[in-house]
């Protein structure tokens, strides 16, 4: 049996440590955090069990579902999910219906969208390979300007400067015909209505993997610094870490990386060109503020959107909304999500202020009924695919190809926008690619998920 040292135990890493842990190898998963599950981990605050920003288990695969379900028995809970967009100072469904928008903007701008996306079928522009040409080409610069413009700024900066793939992955394009006939004959979107969710906080998911590893013979060594990472002859040889103040090192069959791969060049020694192109790979930042309110609800919603500029906030989440279990009867918690690059950098208190300002224009609330504030940074929540960054990505990925034991998988891993699903699915293929002596080139080249918001 190999012994196989994994790096982070979020999702992936944990799911990977299962597979191999239940098929007899050694694994030894390394954290740099004093728990598992990465962003998708719960935490204690007073009275409330928190998690980073709304998560839930919904999958167009059923071998998942069915193994994410089976972890939590009965701590599983079964909701309708409940998701709105803000727009015009209205509440809208999300996944957005067009017509629903279109009905509730007035003639006026209905025209000029309509208008608008006319112009950009008989004159597109010439090229779109940056997100703003992808959608006017697509949508019109009307319908762009109104529903993607602010909220692509605001999570990862300016749009004419961002890859064409983040459009291709984040948004589905409708045709003006489906539009039409959607709306006409009420054809029901692909969505995840029916959403599962952990009794007591998204963490459950990452703990019950985590025993179940242990339960397996399996090493999690939490609080564990990565300090080199060794190669010889093509192969890495040895990891060295610090934990507890004490140096140690590990010599592994294999190594799986699901930490950023933007970090690789700290830790691993490489080639000049592919150190180079690792660096120039940008995660963004998110600011996650809670507020701790004294009424037991606020929104019906699970979560809702905020796409315009006047907003400082891109999403709003209820987490008692998920489960009536992580907050006390009489009380409940917002989570609101910053990553605008422009302010993310600002005071902790500087941010929170503006949120919470910009929450109260809403009317839902008033300032006496918030009791307590929590902020936290989450440092690489977001890739940023800027225009040319798949080139750097290739250049760092075909290095790590070279090295005959190595794989970087999961979402820092990937530099990749996946959900819980699939980054236990990644976790999953690197299982089996130790375990059956797959190709991980061959079986990632092969990996094409859907997102389903």
């Amino acid at each position: 049996m190999a012994n196989v040292a994994i790096l982070g135990a979020g999702i992936t890493g944990l799911s990977c440590a299962m597979r191999l842990s239940e098929a007899g190898h050694n694994v030894t998963v390394l954290e740099k955090n004093n728990n598992v599950g990465g962003f998708a981990a719960s935490f204690k605050y007073k009275d409330f069990i928190l998690d980073y920003g709304p998560h839930k288990i919904f999958t167009l695969m059923p071998e998942i579902q069915k193994e994410i379900l089976g972890l939590l028995g009965e701590n599983a809970l079964s909701l309708q999910k409940k998701s709105k967009i803000h727009l015009f100072g209205r509440f809208f469904s999300y996944p957005v219906k067009f017509a629903e928008v279109f009905s509730n903007m007035g003639l006026w701008k209905c025209t000029q969208c309509m208008l608008s996306y006319a112009l950009a079928k008989l004159n597109p522009r010439a090229t779109d390979d940056d997100y703003e040409s992808y959608l006017i080409n697509r949508f019109g610069k009307k319908i762009y300007s109104l529903l993607f413009e602010s909220y692509a700024k605001k999570v990862w900066g300016l749009p004419s400067q961002l890859s064409s793939e983040l459009a291709k992955t984040r948004i589905v394009v409708p045709n003006l015909i489906s539009i039409i006939t959607n709306t006409i004959f009420k054809t029901k979107l692909l969505s995840s209505d029916t959403i599962y969710y952990p009794k007591f906080g998204f963490g459950m998911v990452a703990e019950r993997i985590a025993d179940r590893i242990r339960k397996n013979n399996g090493t999690i060594i939490l609080c564990a610094k990565i300090t080199s990472i060794k190669q010889d002859a093509g192969k890495i040889t040895e990891i060295n870490y610090i934990h507890d103040n004490v140096a140690s090192i590990i010599k592994p069959d294999f190594i799986i990386s699901t930490i950023p791969i933007n970090k690789l060049p700290l830790l691993l020694e490489m080639p000049d060109d592919a150190a180079k192109s690792a660096k120039e790979i940008q995660y963004q930042d998110m600011a996650i503020i809670y507020l701790f309110v004294n009424k037991n609800k606020v929104m019906d919603e699970n979560w809702v959107f905020f796409p315009e500029a006047r907003f400082v906030f891109n999403r709003v989440s209820e987490l008692k909304n998920f489960s009536r279990f992580i907050a006390p009867k009489d009380k409940t918690v917002l989570v609101l999500e910053v990553t605008n690059p422009e302010i993310i950098n600002e005071s902790d208190d500087g941010i929170t202020e503006a949120c919470l300002s910009d929450f109260l224009k809403l009317g839902l609330l008033s300032r006496v009924d918030i009791y307590d504030t929590l902020f936290l940074r989450a440092k690489g929540a977001y890739p940023v695919y800027k225009k040319g960054f798949d080139a750097n990505l290739n250049k760092i990925t075909a290095y790590l190809d070279s090295l005959g034991n190595f794989i970087s998988t999961g979402r820092q891993g990937m530099f990749s926008y996946n959900n819980i699903d699939h980054c236990m699915d990644l976790g999953f293929k690197a299982a089996d690619c130790v375990i059956n002596n797959k190709s991980w080139k061959q079986v990632r080249e092969g990996i094409s998920y859907q997102i389903i918001d």
